[in-house]
């Protein structure tokens, strides 16, 4: 399998998945025992998997996955500090 070939196949499995994850947090806001339980944690689950889909989308989509370590390291520190601050805001 050529590169190109191999690359149009990965970024056709990450859009499935991206597309799967949309509806995990469908699921999440629209579930009755989520919202029994605590909003907080609906909402957490929901900002957790929309944190998962930003980073397909910054490494595939972006190409970071090609870019040297430094900047694949700023990018996960960046969503790291993201999902501090927005799990601090919400539990």
């Amino acid at each position: 399998m050529t590169t190109a070939k191999r690359q149009q196949r990965v970024i056709t499995v990450v859009w499935i998945l991206l597309s799967g994850l949309t509806l995990v947090s469908w699921l999440f806001a629209h579930s009755d025992e989520v919202a029994t339980v605590s909003w907080h944690w609906g909402t957490m689950g929901i900002i957790l998997v929309t944190l998962i889909k930003v980073r397909f989308v910054i490494r595939y989509f972006m190409e970071v996955n090609q870019a040297p370590l430094a900047l694949k390291l700023v990018t996960d520190g960046w969503l790291l500090v993201l999902a501090l601050a927005l799990s601090t805001l919400y539990l």
